[in-house]
């Protein structure tokens, strides 16, 4: 008979004998599949029996699937355990840091505070393993760009952070870095930056229309129009590219004409959902014809804005500014 200790050695090397680690291997890659194909209970089933012991990739698959049902406690729970099982593995520290997120938006803002602060640690922890993942980086940087300061957002470190992923991966740091500069009204500066984006996505829609955005902000009303021309070709021109060709007129007080020519074909479509109303279309055009001093005109446009939207404070603004008739 064997002695306890023997038994336990042999029942330790059975289960990590190579037909054990392939039944795992395939139980995880199936669960894999199930995660991906959106079949949370399945994949939950298939990797739990592997998750009990100090398997750190199938605690990490476990998180992601409670992670992926928004079981925030028990998605934290695995990725904590991973991390104490494999602490240099970085993907552990930011799969942790994004469950922290997800607690974060769960509990009371008496306590979201601490789950910000070991959502900073574990992303900061992640790019202190690897600092050129891309990934890890630009949680950094979303985390310093968004958490309050007194959970450890730091508007300076996000800059420093982009500036960094935008040397790893210009298409996804380029973007960060140009919201930022436009977010703080730094529009010369944004618009280099989007056009840097858009080397690197040029098929980007919606890249070009920031860079016509940014570059109209900053006074530069011809370089703006230019950066929509691609969009304006054929039959059926972009639609927000016709808006933003009669914002860009409006702000800078150039080619009134083609700027009203461009929102009048834009109040003819349909706008694409998150697109600018009719209603602010008819705000520019009131804003074009003050440009041109026709105030009777600009006046009927604003009135127009405000019958399609009663609550348009900006078109309500521009009317109230307007003398009397």
């Amino acid at each position: 008979m064997l002695a306890p200790r023997l038994l336990a050695l042999t029942l330790a090397v059975l289960a990590a004998s190579p037909a054990a680690g392939e039944e795992a291997d395939e139980a995880l890659a199936q669960a894999r599949r199930a995660l991906d194909e959106r079949r949370p209970d399945e994949a939950r089933r298939l990797v739990a029996p592997f998750a009990k012991g100090r398997d750190a990739e199938a605690l990490q698959l476990l998180g992601r699937v409670e992670f992926e049902a928004r079981n925030a406690d028990a998605a934290l729970e695995a990725f904590d355990r991973a991390r104490e099982i494999e602490p240099r593995q970085a993907r552990h520290h930011w799969w942790y840091g994004r469950a922290c997120q997800l607690k974060v938006n769960e509990v009371a803002k008496l306590f979201q505070l601490r789950w910000a602060k070991r959502m900073r640690k574990a992303f900061e922890r992640a790019v202190e393993l690897e600092p050129d993942s891309p990934e890890y980086v630009y949680a950094l940087v979303r985390f310093h760009r968004e958490a309050p300061g007194i959970a450890g957002g730091d508007r300076d470190e996000a800059y420093a952070q982009a500036r960094t992923l935008a040397s790893l991966d210009p298409a996804l740091g380029e973007p960060a870095l140009a919201s930022m500069l436009r977010e703080d009204g730094r529009h010369a500066e944004a618009a280099e930056h989007f056009e840097r984006a858009l080397v690197a996505t040029p098929e980007s829609k919606g890249l070009r229309y920031n860079w016509a955005l940014s570059l109209a902000d900053a006074g530069r009303a011809e370089e703006s129009f230019s950066a929509l021309e691609p969009l304006l070709q054929g039959a059926e021109p972009d639609p927000i590219a016709l808006y933003l060709v009669g914002r860009t007129a409006a702000v800078t007080g150039s080619r009134l004409d083609d700027g009203r020519q461009a929102l009048a074909r834009y109040l003819e479509t349909e706008p694409p959902e998150a697109a600018p109303s009719k209603a602010a279309a008819h705000w520019r055009l009131g804003n074009l014809s003050e440009h041109a001093g026709e105030l009777d005109a600009a006046r009927a446009s604003y009135r127009s804005a405000l019958e399609l939207d009663p609550g348009f404070e900006e078109a309500e603004k521009s009317l109230a500014a307007l003398p009397k008739p």
